[in-house]
């Protein structure tokens, strides 16, 4: 899918965050296969934190969200649903980001 993606990514595109690692990975290739480098042309990062995006060139950067806190969650959540019980749609989970050498410093606007 990202590697269809990519034909959408715009010159004046400056970064892309992917719904998720495989999504980021495809954009990657569809990207590099292109011309365009990351981060040199085009920031990319992942949504989430497949284990394998530290090991692409260049690593991808990615958010790190407890992946079991949000398996019990959904879980609670369907419980309470079965049951009639309604809870507020907003919940929060820790995450953290996981920076590697897909991202760079923007560059100053100039005017």
């Amino acid at each position: 899918m990202g590697v269809r993606r990519r034909h959408r990514a715009l010159p004046q595109v400056t970064a892309v965050l992917a719904y998720n690692s495989y999504l980021a990975l495809g954009l990657l290739h569809g990207l590099t296969a292109t011309g365009r480098r990351v981060p040199e042309d085009i920031i990319l990062a992942a949504a989430d934190d497949l284990g394998t995006l530290g090991g692409t060139t260049p690593p991808l950067t990615a958010l790190d969200v407890p992946l079991e806190d949000a398996g019990a969650l959904a879980v609670t959540r369907l419980h309470d649903l079965l049951a009639g019980r309604r809870r507020p749609a907003v919940s929060r989970l820790p995450a953290r980001p996981v920076l590697r050498a897909s991202v760079a410093a923007a560059e100053p606007v100039r005017t």
